[in-house]
């Protein structure tokens, strides 16, 4: 019976892990927020030299798929032109 005790707190302890992860924490800790100043700041010097800040949304979003999860929740709040 111990046993079963045991295995049923590390099951919670999964879900409550699971449930964090699903919520949006990348794998920095940080909680993914669309409204972070700095979230594409890397991702536009990176795939996006040329663009100016603030202007490379266009760019961006043909990078969606490499983004971190912070700077793809950024542009996915941003309305296409």
């Amino acid at each position: 019976m111990r046993g079963m005790k045991t295995l049923g707190w590390h099951m919670s302890i999964a879900a409550v892990c699971v449930i964090a992860f699903a919520l949006g924490a990348n794998a920095g800790g940080r909680a993914v927020r669309e409204n972070d100043p700095a979230a594409c700041k890397e991702n536009r010097k990176e795939f996006c030299p040329q663009s100016v800040p603030g202007k490379a949304a266009p760019c961006l979003r043909q990078h969606m798929a490499k983004l971190t999860l912070a700077c793809q929740a950024k542009i996915r709040a941003i309305p296409p032109k």
